[in-house]
């Protein structure tokens, strides 16, 4: 059995997580807690540390060590099948598996999208300043990808705004994967947090339903600032 954490400001009560693949135990390895580990949200506040797992491949191959995120969510709900169906279609980050103890809240083990590999939030705050014509008309492309996703699975997120979108810019294009599915469900059945912020401008209201023009907006409201940022103004609608 794992040791628990003994790093200063991480967990010590999770010393391995289930893979969702496998379903077998992980060791889990704590190694910081963000620069801002928590944030509030909607009722619950998010604890995000940075952890390592070992990653093998193959029979033939040593064990590597992966970092990974490690999110814990309290007093919040989350949305694990959606996420995992969005990371199966190329929408979010690899959900790994999660981790329960005997009154603590569960905790998530996710791929870690980091700045040095090039990962940055939809912001202008964060855009490269070197991004071509070519990418960004695949960010508008990837980003009416995502809508048509969601709604083919008849699926909502609740919360697409650029602090929860994460881009990473290729050569050819550029990977656009969606964040904090804390909210997310079904259409018809996914709601609003009952403490919604309603200052943020959020389209529905505290308690109400997720609806799938609420993304539409939303992510659109997102997309369209950015590059209204950088010049060019398009638009997922």
């Amino acid at each position: 059995k794992p040791l628990p954490s003994n790093v200063a400001g991480c967990p010590r009560i999770y010393g391995a997580f289930i893979r969702s693949d496998s379903k077998e135990s992980f060791p889990l390895k704590f190694i910081e807690p963000f620069e801002k580990p928590w944030r509030r949200r909607g009722g619950g506040y998010d604890l995000l540390f940075r952890a390592s797992v070992e990653e093998k491949i193959g029979n033939d191959f040593p064990a590597k060590e992966l970092s990974v995120l490690v999110k814990v969510s309290i007093g919040s709900t989350y949305g694990l099948q959606a996420h995992i169906l969005a990371a199966s279609a190329g929408f979010a980050p690899r959900l790994l598996g999660a981790a329960s103890a005997p009154g603590a809240p569960v905790i998530y083990v996710m791929e870690l999208l980091s700045k040095s590999k090039k990962w940055f939030h939809l912001t202008k705050y964060e855009l490269p300043e070197h991004i071509t014509e070519r990418q960004k008309e695949h960010l508008r492309a990837r980003g009416t990808a995502l809508i048509s996703f969601l709604s083919q699975n008849q699926l909502v997120h609740g919360d697409l705004r650029g602090c929860n979108v994460m881009c990473r810019l290729r050569d050819d294009g550029v990977d656009l994967w969606v964040v904090d599915w804390d909210w997310a469900g079904k259409q018809g059945v996914a709601r609003y947090p009952a403490a919604l912020n309603v200052e943020v401008g959020y389209q529905g209201l505290p308690g109400g339903l997720i609806e799938a023009s609420h993304d539409k907006a939303l992510f659109g409201k997102t997309l369209d600032d950015l590059l209204d940022a950088i010049g060019i103004r398009i638009s997922t609608v």
